[in-house]
């Protein structure tokens, strides 16, 4: 406090410091209210920024080793305890030693789970497979004041899910036995992104998309139906992909751009369309979701491009530099879309 300031200067009437008083409250109160104003909205673009922050990894293998952990129960549930203990294997040997503060209580519970399993007792494993949950959900999913990126929960649950549709593509193309254990990890892998869903009050869409995911898979339903459940759920929590996997997918698009249009140049007809065809499904698919949130205009046109004109000009047998030339002009906006989703 300045208490000389408000004090007349000497050969000043003391009258003159009054009106210096009265200036000074309302600008001190608006002072204070532009600093109230600028922290809360500093607060909100934080927390915007956390729900969108790219999780923390320990966070993420935490719940995969307790997805693992509910799988083996469900498997041993199922009457397959040897497809149960694989499960057990695969928590301990994968991410457990990188699950951050959760390790010890995860460590004790796939313990307890592997004794569980061994005895075939269900109930014990299914207390295990609790405690590994509770253990995941201990850790915060906030970003720390001082550095790190935990990440918020829609990313955890956008993680989760890209991992259940990954097990869920690869259970819808196993056949047989070969399907089992795959299956088992998505399922258990959409049960704990929806847990997570609803303890932390995420819209009731992501939960109904993931439930959605869970019937496609437990249905065995095809790998088209499967990806195209998983891009459901990631364009609910608006979840943009990874910038490694960005660059995965556009990198194999020009592959199979570049594939159709040799396979056509030979005469190859069929194998061009398949070219097309893989690069669609496989690898732009998976970005729709993201790039319809950044530019819809875009996302559209190359669905278009990809999905139907190229594929028409094919069946249309136009010469094969016509082709090349619709190729050419799809990397535009390919290059286009790849900018928006830095």
């Amino acid at each position: 406090m300045l208490p000389h300031a408000a004090e007349p200067h000497s050969g000043h009437p003391h009258g003159a410091a009054a009106p210096c008083r009265a200036r000074r409250g309302p600008v001190r109160t608006l002072a204070w209210t532009c600093l109230w104003l600028a922290a809360f909205a500093l607060s909100a673009a934080s927390a915007q920024a956390v729900e969108n922050a790219a999780p923390d990894p320990s966070i993420v293998n935490a719940y995969r080793v307790a997805a693992r952990a509910r799988a083996a129960l469900d498997l041993l549930t199922a009457g397959r305890p040897d497809a149960a203990i694989t499960q057990v294997a695969k928590a301990e040997q994968g991410p457990l030693e990188r699950a951050g503060d959760a390790r010890a209580p995860l460590a004790q519970a796939l313990a307890r789970l592997r004794s569980g399993v061994d005895a075939g007792d269900s109930g014990s494993a299914r207390a295990a497979a609790d405690a590994a949950v509770r253990a995941a959900n201990r850790l915060p999913m906030t970003l720390p004041e001082a550095g790190g990126a935990a990440g918020g929960a829609g990313a955890v649950v956008a993680a989760l899910a890209r991992d259940a549709g990954g097990e869920g593509q690869e259970a819808a193309a196993a056949r047989g036995d070969d399907a089992v254990e795959p299956r088992a990890y998505a399922l258990a892998l959409c049960a704990v992104a929806a847990g997570i869903a609803d303890d932390r009050g995420l819209p009731g869409t992501v939960a109904d998309a993931l439930d959605t995911l869970a019937t496609t898979i437990g249905n065995r339903a095809d790998v088209d139906a499967v990806r195209a459940a998983t891009a459901t759920v990631l364009g609910g929590l608006g979840a943009a992909p990874a910038p490694e996997d960005v660059t995965r997918a556009f990198r194999a698009i020009d592959r199979g751009l570049d594939l159709a249009v040799s396979r056509y140049r030979q005469g190859d007809a069929a194998g061009a369309q398949e070219a097309l065809i893989d690069a669609y499904l496989d690898d732009f698919e998976g970005l729709e979701p993201a790039l319809r949130s950044a530019d819809p205009a875009l996302e559209q046109r190359l669905e278009a491009t990809l999905a139907q004109h190229l594929r028409g000009l094919i069946r249309e047998g136009v010469p094969a530099a016509r082709l090349a030339d619709a190729v050419e002009q799809a990397r535009t906006d390919l290059a286009a879309a790849r900018e928006a989703l830095r």
